[in-house]
């Protein structure tokens, strides 16, 4: 048993049990039939699907919207932003399917050579709390438009959110998404069983190498989207206002848990004093409190845990001299039941370690200067990580020349990293692999099949 609880208060919302071996092996069974079932029924079909999905998670937008923020903290109106967004990733592949799925001829020593898409069979998407939907729509949406019937392993912690959004699948079409609320052991075992063709993951670093392990041994396709520790650069020429505007709204995002949000601020030192003085006034701006009021902006962590974690690992950098720039918790009470926790910033040496193999998974920032571009390189590729970046300059050539240069699977320039569906979403090194979202992403757990006539 387990429970999910609303960490703004700390009271318990709700209790669970995980499925037992039988409720397990019923979901394997039905999810590989309706697999087989799929796969002799029309695209129009699945591109209905795709428009009712969106229709419907719509419609029940407050419903869904009020549950994800009780259980996890999140802003109501993040929430109910990030159930639009999920909106328009089943729109684009509703308007998109068509094409995507399309066969393609090619010229070839056959008398006729054509490459065909279909599906491979049930996924297991084994997803996190931070955002419950839109992180399974990445996978969910491509998904429903291929055929393959989507295996849930939320978060615990989300586990009121996973019963409504499964609940808003079945009522568009049974068989599309099947909840499986299992322990991480049986979720192993769902990965050793034949009928599952696949696993997703969006989590962290040690998480992806213990699927993927596990995935590997059964010769599976793995797409993993981990961590993340993203490096701003903010040049000299840069408007500091605005980059500091950019960067504030980047770290805050989700309350700072995000694995794409803004995490290191690499500033040239000329002008590092003036960006931190309109950084903090920038996340001073933003109102902090109950999640459920809709002119909050900064609820709480989603669980005690993250936040003495956090706290954790902000006395670790402290330690390793680590200057505190600004905290707007300086008389805040980290020892009541909730798991709020105001912004603050750090000045760091390149020097310290820590700052390239932590992921600081909170509003905590930390601002690294710089005087040379090879310097500023350097401090941003350095992280083991690789999901995301940003730079800042008036010079546009010049701050694409280094985006080119930063290892990492998406970089904002002049702006933070967004994701969108029409665009691929993935990382490098520590960050996993693999694409989500836009053609890239469809394809991923696609079968691309080659039929040849003599």
């Amino acid at each position: 048993m387990f429970q999910t609880i609303n960490p703004a208060t700390g009271a318990v919302l709700k209790s669970y049990d995980h499925f037992g071996q039988e409720k397990i092996e019923s979901l394997l069974k039905q999810a590989h039939q309706s697999y087989l079932d799929a796969k002799r029924k029309p695209v129009s079909e699945r591109i209905t699907h795709l428009r009712k999905l969106a229709e419907t998670f719509r419609a029940r937008a407050q419903e869904l919207g009020h549950v994800m923020t009780l259980e996890m903290g999140k802003p109501l109106k993040d929430s109910l932003s990030e159930i639009e967004k999920s909106a328009t990733g089943f729109d684009y592949y509703a308007s998109n399917l068509e094409k995507l799925v399309a066969s393609e001829s090619v010229k070839t020593g056959y008398a006729r050579s054509e490459i065909v898409k279909d599906s491979l069979g049930p996924i297991l998407a084994v997803m996190p709390w931070n955002f419950p939907l839109w992180q399974v729509t990445r996978f969910a949406a491509p998904a429903v438009g291929i055929g393959n019937p989507i295996l849930l392993k939320h978060a615990d912690l989300v586990a009121g959110t996973s019963e409504l959004i499964a609940e808003i699948f079945d009522s568009v079409s049974p068989g599309l998404l099947y909840n499986m609320r299992i322990s991480h052991e049986d979720a192993a075992k769902v990965i050793g069983d034949r009928r599952c063709a696949g696993v997703t993951l969006t989590g962290s670093a040690r998480a992806g190498r213990e699927i993927a392990a596990v995935a590997g041994a059964q010769l599976k396709k793995t797409v993993l989207e981990l961590g993340g520790s993203d490096a701003y650069v903010v040049f000299s020429d840069a408007d500091v206002e605005k980059s500091a505007r950019v960067c504030a709204n980047a770290r805050m995002v989700n309350n700072g848990q995000s694995c794409v949000a803004a995490k290191r601020f690499v500033v040239h030192k000329s002008i590092v004093s003036e960006f931190v003085t309109a950084f903090e006034r920038q996340v001073r701006a933003l109102p902090f409190g109950d999640p459920l009021n809709p002119a909050t902006a900064t609820g709480s962590l989603a669980s005690k845990k993250f936040q003495e974690q956090l706290l954790k690992q902000c006395r670790e950098f402290e330690s390793r001299g680590a200057r505190k720039l600004f905290d707007l918790g300086e008389l805040y009470d980290f020892s009541k039941t909730d798991a709020f926790f105001p912004a603050r910033a750090y000045l760091v040496e390149p020097s310290v370690e820590l700052a390239f193999t932590e992921e600081l998974f909170g509003p905590v920032a930390l601002v690294f200067a710089f005087e040379s571009e090879d310097e500023a390189l350097s401090i941003a590729n350095k992280s083991i990580y690789g999901l995301g970046g940003a730079v800042f300059s008036n010079d546009v050539e010049r701050a694409t020349r280094f985006a080119r240069l930063m290892e990492c699977g998406f970089v904002g320039i002049n702006d933070q990293v967004k994701s969108d569906p029409h665009l691929p979403f993935g990382g490098v090194k520590d960050s996993g692999y693999g694409r989500e979202l836009s053609q890239y992403g469809f394809y991923e757990f696609v079968n691309i099949k080659t039929l040849g006539f003599g």
